[in-house]
């Protein structure tokens, strides 16, 4: 009897340490987080363990950074109109780069080469303090290809800009850049569901016009000495077939919104100097040494290149694709006008002035539609 006694007490003191263990894996995940990851991470440097799952470590990698990714967008939502805030800024940047680059006297992909080398020995050691590499493992085939997919069309289009951007004055560059969105706002529709009401048609009917008010077609206002040189249209042709495809960069942007900022401009940047580099063999062109004044200015293109990229991948996680098109090349003529003004001392007339407030008029209402629609939740 006593035998029997002692084996059904230690059966019930088995039952509740095995019931003990359930309640505790039922708690919820907030309370048992700091604990299970200790546990987990002490565990995985047994050679045994690690031996019998050889993935543990990167999904654990993988996890705590994604947890520190929603803890840094979280805080970034908290300020009022973050994204568009980091817009104003992408675009103060954007018009020091354009300046720059009208003031240089090298080829397009020598100065895209040049830059992305810059920006590449900036971006690397970003990416391993972050242990964020370009080309994350954890990631599915189809992610790595957007990567890459990415990083071409960037390359492409940036050449693209930087040609235009030597020929046409950086209004009219702004001005036909702008038109972007309306590419943005149809495949942001048809890949990735987002809404495309009155607001946005609005704003885009309104961008179109202060477009037209600017560039002045011929067949519209005239011709003029500028409007019949072949080089000028010959530039606003590349602009537009550049825009159409930087377009899809938006859409992939949206798709990589959670992955690291370091990684994807890292990515980016190592196409890009592959990239240039093939089509610097393939067509001949000549490289040759900058002067220290041209050094100087690669190095602030590489600066503000890598922070505008940085401020340009944080809004696109806190903001719709379509509203950062908009709002960034609304923003970036206004800005491209008055540095017109100011710099080259390139006044618009009473044409141009009416596109500027179209622009400006496109800026608002699309600063409208949050608060319509708060009002309306309220």
């Amino acid at each position: 009897m006593v035998d029997t006694e002692r084996k059904g007490e230690a059966q019930q003191s088995c039952q509740n340490i095995t019931d003990s263990g359930e309640k505790e894996a039922m708690l919820p995940a907030a309370e048992t987080a700091p604990n299970d990851v200790t546990t987990v991470l002490t565990s995985s440097t047994n050679p045994a363990d690690s031996a019998d799952n050889p993935d543990s470590s990167p999904h654990i990698a993988l996890n705590i950074s994604s947890e520190k990714t929603e803890k840094k967008r979280s805080i970034l939502k908290r300020i009022p109109k973050c994204g568009l805030i980091l817009i104003v800024f992408k675009v103060l940047l954007n018009c020091i780069h354009n300046f720059t680059v009208k003031t240089l006297d090298l080829h397009p992909t020598l100065i895209v080469f040049y830059r992305s080398v810059i920006i590449l020995t900036m971006a690397l050691p970003w990416t391993i303090v972050a242990e964020k590499p370009p080309f994350p493992p954890g990631i599915s085939l189809k992610f790595q290809g957007l990567l890459l997919l990415r990083g071409v069309l960037s390359c492409s289009h940036t050449m693209a800009d930087i040609f235009s951007m030597q020929i046409l004055p950086l209004g009219d560059f702004q001005m036909i850049s702008a038109l972007q969105p309306i590419f943005v706002s149809f495949l942001a529709r048809l890949f990735l569901k987002e809404a495309f009401g009155v607001f946005e048609v609005s704003a885009l009917l309104v961008m179109i016009s202060g477009v037209t008010c600017v560039i002045k077609p011929p067949f519209m206002f005239g011709s003029d000495e500028e409007s019949t040189n072949s080089m000028f249209w010959t530039a606003a042709g590349v602009l537009l077939v550049s825009k159409v495809v930087q377009s899809n960069n938006f859409i992939i942007l949206r798709f990589l919104r959670d992955q690291s900022a370091a990684a994807l401009i890292a990515s980016r940047e190592i196409i890009f100097t592959l990239g240039c580099f093939y089509v610097i063999m393939i067509v001949n062109i000549q490289l040759n040494n900058p002067t220290t004044e041209s050094k100087l200015k690669v190095l602030a293109l590489g600066c503000c290149t890598m922070m505008s990229s940085v401020f340009n991948i944080l809004a696109h996680k806190l903001e719709e694709a379509h509203t950062v098109s908009l709002a960034n090349r609304s923003l970036g003529i206004v800005f491209a006008v008055l540095t017109d003004i100011i710099v080259f001392n390139d006044v618009p007339d009473s044409v141009a002035w009416i596109g500027v407030v179209l622009v400006i008029l496109a800026i608002i209402i699309l600063g409208a539609k949050p608060l319509i629609q708060k009002r309306r939740k309220q």
